[in-house]
């Protein structure tokens, strides 16, 4: 794999970091220490002596086998030499021997996660994990979202909701409970975290946009109606016990259609009416039956048939033709105050002419200025203008970027020309939904944060990456965090990934502050690969991060392939 934009000119293909790991396990005997042996193995891994480095494990372990930290080392020895099976069998161990120590923990789940293991292992491992990391909220979302994926819905709304109650002001985690809320049937939880996030995110961040959008789903106004929703009862809900009878409705929407064609309105609007007792939710039949209703110079029976075919659909494809015709109703009644605000928000709205979804039907624009003017003469000075029934989402001034920008800090970012240039970017344009942990779409089976990365070489002349001492979780004066994946398959063309580091709510920043910019090459062969961090000045400051990923140099909502979360946990005094 070519690295680019990175820091170091050459890079050190073995680095272990076993300090911390040592030090948070079980003592292996009374007055015994492994701290020797693993100096020894440190120093055969730093030339590449892997099959030495696990002969001297071996001896070790048999003659202290209650050492768990050389249990664990061994299983990274055996994960760089490939030999999977008898690594999760030396983590296995390791975790046997020490429950309580989270580094065991986390080595084991990262490798049955690279190996596609029996997801209830996973799903265990990860529960382990979170026993010991009870106050970790990442880790609750983690396993909401493993639970999730295993239809396990009510058990992932409870670890959802304790990672709100972990991090009460973190918009995306309240926007996972909302969901999972959705999914159990808890409507009323569900909108109202959908309400706090639209309540306290600033107007039109990306938290905010996903809000909106997930209130949409949690009011009910899509086709989803939540995981453990009866499909087939809510279908038939609205049509009685027998159900929708799907035949008779086309059909009879078929011949209305056919006798408003021919001109024949009085049959037509018996065929609407009936189609609407086939199925009451057909907006779409009542934005016909309006029209029809014009035909027959009815003209308050169309207002009100066209009004109550945008109260549900809202802005359906008909949107601007139903506001046109209802101004041209109120017109004929010579109601002409009235008729001046669906004119008026034609107007207003005339960009969406050109959007091939409002197109074919936004009636002509000359014409409606025409029949706005004409509305205006008639109405009497002193008359008040009325209004619409119901409010019109604003038309968004599309000459301008309204996006807040993202406050930067150059925070241990590489120090190269390459680099700078990407930091010096405006970044309004380019923030995404930060919405998830460890967040895989597509481009990645494996993204996973670690204290170190190992290379190994293969005979192919390709690289294989492993994560070493894997965590979300890292201390302040972690040297470097990395991101190690693994992709799905391997780019059909070189690419180049961009990792851009983000605090979102962190101790002496402002939220969102942009800490650095890592990218590489990704060849044809290449199904792994890291990005690296190097600890900024005066160390990590406490709080919770995000890594963005995109393809290409450029980061930007469209290119946004995945994000994954990590914390910096002060230690404990």
């Amino acid at each position: 794999m070519t690295l680019a934009f990175r820091y170091r000119v050459s890079i050190v293909l073995i680095m272990f970091v076993f300090g911390s790991g040592v030090s948070g396990a079980r003592a292996a005997e009374p007055g015994e220490s492994v701290e020797p042996v693993v100096r020894e193995v440190r120093a055969l891994l730093d030339e590449y002596q892997f099959q030495a480095a696990l002969d001297v494990l071996t001896r070790a372990i048999g003659h202290t086998p209650a050492a768990a930290p050389l249990h664990k080392l061994s299983g990274d020895v055996l994960m760089i030499l490939r030999r999977h099976e008898e690594a999760l069998s030396a983590y296995r161990q390791a975790v046997k021997l020490a429950p309580e120590w989270v580094d065991a923990q986390w080595a084991l789940w990262a490798l049955l996660t690279r190996v596609s293991a029996d997801p209830e292992e996973v799903l265990s491992t990860l529960q382990a994990i979170t026993r010991v990391e009870a106050e970790n909220p990442l880790v609750h979302l983690r396993l909401g979202r493993t639970l999730h994926e295993l239809k396990r819905y009510e058990d992932a709304a409870a670890h959802f909701r304790r990672a709100v109650q972990l991090a009460p002001e973190h918009p995306a985690f309240r926007l996972y409970l909302a969901r999972a809320l959705f999914d159990i049937l808890d409507m009323s939880g569900a909108q109202a975290q959908v309400q706090w996030v639209l309540d306290h995110a600033p107007h039109g961040s990306p938290a905010w946009v996903a809000a909106q959008n997930l209130a949409h789903v949690v009011r009910g106004e899509t086709t989803d109606q939540g995981a453990r929703s009866d499909f087939f009862a809510t279908t038939k809900k609205p049509y009685g016990e027998t159900g929708k009878d799907y035949k008779t409705w086309a059909l009879t929407r078929e011949r209305a259609w056919r006798e408003m064609k021919t001109g024949d309105y009085v049959t037509a609007e018996a065929l609407w009416r009936e189609t609407l007792v086939l199925d009451p939710q057909d907006d779409l039949a009542r934005y016909y039956l309006g029209l029809t209703l014009m035909k027959l110079s009815r003209y308050d029976e169309a207002i009100e048939m066209l009004q109550a075919s945008l109260a549900e659909s809202r802005e359906p494809p008909y949107f601007a033709d139903a506001l046109f015709q209802i101004g041209q109703s109120y017109v004929r009644l010579e109601q002409w105050h009235k008729a001046i605000p669906y004119f008026r928000t034609l107007l207003a709205l005339k960009d969406r002419a050109k959007e091939d979804y409002y197109a074919m039907n936004f009636p002509d624009l000359s014409a409606i200025q025409a029949a706005l003017e004409d509305a205006r003469r008639h109405v009497k000075p002193g008359m008040a203008e009325a209004t619409l029934p119901w409010p019109i989402a604003p038309e968004p001034d599309r000459t301008t970027n309204d996006e807040p920008a993202i406050p930067r800090e150059n925070v241990g970012l590489p120090h190269t020309s390459s680099s700078l240039a990407m930091q010096d970017r405006e970044a309004g344009s380019t923030q995404v939904l930060p919405i998830s942990v460890d967040t895989v779409r597509g481009w990645f089976r494996e993204l996973m944060t670690a204290r170190s990365v190992v290379r190994d070489d293969l005979q192919t002349g390709s690289h294989e990456f492993y994560p070493l001492d894997p965590s979300d979780s890292f201390r302040p004066d972690q040297p470097e965090i990395y991101v190690v994946f693994a992709l799905t398959t391997p780019p059909s063309v070189a690419t180049t990934v961009t990792s851009r580091w983000v605090a979102e709510q962190v101790e002496g920043l402002a939220p969102e502050t942009v800490i650095g910019i890592d990218a590489v090459a990704v060849g044809l062969n290449d199904t792994t690969g890291y990005f690296v961090l190097d600890r900024p000045e005066g160390g990590w400051p406490a709080g919770l991060y995000r890594i963005d990923l995109f393809t290409g140099d450029t980061p930007s909502s469209s290119t946004n392939i995945a994000n994954v979360r990590f914390r910096v946990v002060a230690p404990v005094q």
